[in-house]
């Protein structure tokens, strides 16, 4: 009667339980997902080096990643919801510790990054095995997937140089540099690598997090050179000419930084980037830098006039439009 009992509240209490699991799951991806990129990798050739995930950390402007998602490549970008955050500079590259940090331009997509939660930070003394965890990353291409698991252990490297958390909730190729995080959606590593087996469960681990922020600013970064200004503008004119504007953009936006908004042509891609985005504001700011630098584009005005154009500010469409067709009479002709 006893072992009946428990039985029916069992039966009764299992669903809950499973309803609560279910709704921390989603609590804490809500809390995450947002900070959690795609990242690509490029060869010189453009051809593609790699696809992984990142974090992004809100309150430093930085993204974090492992090397080997970068290793021998030549460019690499960060992409969320099919927009680009624009990386400026190596904070750290570290070959052995497997750890890459980027700074982010935070005012190239401004509204894409003030979306982005600022995540916090665990505790490592409050770490314990068997706690549940979370990993957010996009295994094989399929953006920010959420799996669950607990700590299975806390391990270090051969040579102890290293440290390592070792969870049960699966990663997978593409997984590298993603969030593991603990039910309070505190970040507590990041992926970096799994040991598989045949008929086995893979044992995957990650970077404790406090590994990934302690380090010396003056270290020798582990980088190779990347491209050129003129690699990265044709690359970008190439994707343009092909209509896929998105990954265009951040390529014109290297050039940008590296001339320091100083070439004209970057400038105007950059703008057309936007436009075709749907990202007037932008768009807006790009055409009038473009003249700025080059007072004679006939062409750059007359994207200003659209823009103003979209806004319903009528009056200054047509005064840059006379602009245009003053410095450019063909384009009258033009649709």
């Amino acid at each position: 009667m006893r072992i009946t009992a428990i039985a029916v509240l069992c039966f009764i209490l299992f669903p809950e339980f499973l309803n609560a699991q279910r709704n921390r799951a989603e609590k804490v991806y809500e809390q995450v997902n947002e900070a959690v990129v795609k990242v690509l990798t490029f060869h010189a050739d453009n051809s593609s080096h790699g696809q992984a995930s990142g974090v992004v950390l809100k309150s430093k402007g930085w993204l974090i990643t492992n090397f080997h998602v970068f290793g021998d490549a030549k460019s690499i970008f960060a992409e969320h919801g099919g927009r680009f955050l624009k990386l400026d500079s190596i904070v750290r590259a570290d070959r052995k510790m497997d750890v890459l940090i980027m700074s982010i331009d935070m005012e190239a997509d401004k509204d894409l990054f003030d979306r982005m939660p600022d995540l916090k930070i665990a505790n490592d003394d409050e770490m314990r095995i068997g706690e549940t965890v979370y990993a957010i990353g996009t295994p094989f291409g399929y953006e920010n997937t959420i799996t669950d698991g607990i700590i299975s252990g806390l391990r270090a490297s051969d040579d102890s140089s290293r440290n390592y958390i070792q969870i049960s909730a699966p990663i997978s190729t593409g997984s590298s540099g993603g969030a593991i995080v603990n039910a309070k959606g505190e970040l507590i590593g990041i992926s970096t690598f799994i040991i598989a087996g045949e008929g086995v469960q893979n044992i995957n681990f990650a970077i404790p997090i406090s590994d990934v922020l302690t380090f010396d600013p003056k270290a020798v970064r582990d980088i190779s050179e990347g491209m050129s200004g003129s690699d990265y503008f044709k690359t970008g004119y190439q994707y343009f000419m092909a209509n896929k504007f998105s990954l265009a953009l951040p390529y014109f936006q290297q050039v940008n930084d590296i001339s320091k908004n100083s070439y004209s042509p970057s400038l105007y891609y950059t703008a057309r980037c936007f436009e075709e985005l749907n990202q007037a504001d932008s768009a807006l700011l790009y055409f009038k830098r473009t003249v700025m630098v080059e007072p004679r584009d006939a062409v750059a005005y007359l994207g200003i006039a659209r823009m103003y154009l979209e806004r319903g500010d009528t009056e200054r469409a047509l005064k840059y439009q006379q602009k245009a067709y003053q410095l450019n009479p063909d384009l009258r002709d033009t649709k």
